[in-house]
């Protein structure tokens, strides 16, 4: 399994205890199979240990979902504390590491788990961070739009939606229609649609700073 799946940033927040390398390589195996694909035992496989070893930690894998979702949250929050809308670069890093992790968590906000065999409970919890996920990310364009954005109502839906669309579905949709993409070009070009759908509705100030974010992608725009 290539740890690369996910994310620097991410990487980091697991360590070579065995909890956390079930974490991490169950999170890794339900982005890339599904989380109904994935069974305890591969997990096992990946992590190099016994099954019984994964159910001393994590008796199901409705458990592991429930950590997944938990980790999540805390990434997230640590993330948006740290915007100020009053500073356009601000804004756009933190929503590119805010994109980044929605993309190393991707399944959760992919999968349709009303299908699988949940409790109420969990599906409440994963019903709220998408939730969580859609209204900051309304807020987020909301508050740009007093800030360095200029749009009509109309437009500002059909860009937040344009927005949660890549979010939730960009690297599953571009595995698939890239395959011979690394993960990372992958990102890459994820974050290139997020910037690019911003573009055309940014004042001057917030195109020429999307232009510098840009060059780093080696993109180039014409105003």
């Amino acid at each position: 399994m290539r740890s690369n799946n996910l994310s620097k940033y991410t990487l980091n927040y697991f360590s070579d205890k065995t909890h956390s390398k079930i974490l991490k390589h169950s999170l890794i195996l339900f982005n890339n199979k599904g989380f109904n694909s994935v069974t305890t035992a591969g997990i096992s496989k990946e992590c190099n240990i016994l099954e019984g070893t994964l159910w001393y930690h994590y008796n199901s894998k409705k458990n592991i979902l429930v950590a997944h979702i938990d980790l999540f949250q805390k990434m997230f929050m640590e993330q948006i504390k740290t915007i100020n809308y009053d500073k356009i670069e601000n804004v756009f890093q933190i929503s590119t590491k805010i994109y980044t992790l929605i993309w190393d968590f991707q399944y959760i906000f992919r999968e349709h788990f009303d299908s699988i065999s949940i409790d109420n409970d969990i599906l409440k919890k994963i019903d709220e961070i998408n939730n969580y996920v859609e209204n900051f990310t309304e807020e987020l364009i909301t508050k740009s739009h007093n800030h360095f954005l200029k749009l009509k109502k109309d437009a500002l839906n059909r860009l937040i939606d344009t927005i949660l669309l890549i979010g939730r579905y960009w690297l599953h949709y571009s595995k698939k229609r890239y395959p011979k993409s690394s993960n990372e070009n992958l990102r890459k070009k994820g974050t290139k649609l997020i910037f690019k759908s911003l573009y055309p509705f940014l004042n001057k100030e917030g195109k020429e700073k999307m232009d510098l974010m840009l060059s780093k992608f080696g993109v180039k725009t014409t105003h």
